[in-house]
């Protein structure tokens, strides 16, 4: 795949059309690495070609064109770029959630507390997990801004819950 990327990333380059041989063969493994979750199969200069799409249909260049084969070639490098992007992210976040797990694991028991009594009060909370309010509060920003938790305010108290991403940190957490 790094030939085919490095090929397609030269055409672009030197704004030439894109043989259709060559973006069918990009599909089809595409296809191959989202089937079988292998980002290993990605080559490094696939970042290179995602960048240069991604920044093609963000500069709006698209509007300026008066080459529709290429707008048309390059909705459907958009297409193949997303798809291995968000595979590579969600992979990174699957493999990050252990190392998260060994990071946070004497804050178990704020997840333990969380799961156990969704909605969850943070004075409750900071009395259950044995903690300070303020320090429970800045953990809490924290594991927000990670997408583990999520908090609801009503009236004057904030209530916590655990997203699916924070149920699958704390499964990892408690198998751990």
């Amino acid at each position: 795949m790094k030939e085919l990327v490095q090929r397609i990333l030269n055409y672009l380059l030197e704004d030439k059309k894109i043989p259709e041989e060559l973006i069918y063969q990009l599909s089809k493994s595409t296809v191959k690495i989202v089937e079988n979750h292998c980002t290993e199969m990605i080559p490094e200069e696939f970042w290179e070609l995602d960048s240069f799409v991604e920044a093609y249909w963000r500069t709006e260049s698209y509007e300026k064109s008066k080459n529709m084969i290429l707008v048309y070639q390059m909705g459907q490098l958009l297409s193949f770029t997303n798809m291995l992007s968000m595979l590579a992210e969600k992979q990174e976040k699957e493999n990050s959630i252990e190392d998260y797990a060994i990071q946070l694991k004497d804050k178990y028991v704020i997840f333990q507390q969380i799961d156990r009594n969704p909605g969850i009060t943070h004075k409750e909370l900071a009395k259950r997990a044995e903690l300070s309010v303020s320090s429970l509060s800045q953990f809490l920003s924290k594991c927000h801004e990670h997408g583990f938790i999520q908090r609801r305010v009503m009236g004057s108290e904030k209530h916590y819950y655990l997203t699916p991403y924070g149920k699958r940190l704390y499964s990892v957490m408690s198998a751990n």
